[in-house]
């Protein structure tokens, strides 16, 4: 089975709420949706992205906060003009 037919049966799984029901529509055994499923986890797993240390993102949070609060103090002192 090809990665479109897995996505196929992982969109089936979805809609019809669970494995047996989407295998019965798609007109396939049950254990065929569980391996496609399992196919594309392995997938997915592959591609994930690599974790961010937090520090890194608890700098990027400040960073961007001090941003906000710089454009709103700016917007309320041109609205108190």
């Amino acid at each position: 089975m090809d990665k479109l037919d897995a996505m196929t049966l992982c969109v089936a799984v979805v809609q019809d709420g669970g494995f047996s029901s989407a295998a019965r529509r798609r007109g396939v055994s049950a254990p065929v949706v569980t391996r496609a499923m399992s196919g594309l986890v392995e997938v997915l797993a592959k591609h994930a992205p690599p974790a961010v240390p937090v520090q890194a993102l608890q700098h990027q949070g400040l960073r961007a906060s001090r941003k906000v609060r710089a454009f709103i103090d700016l917007a309320v002192e041109r609205l108190r003009r």
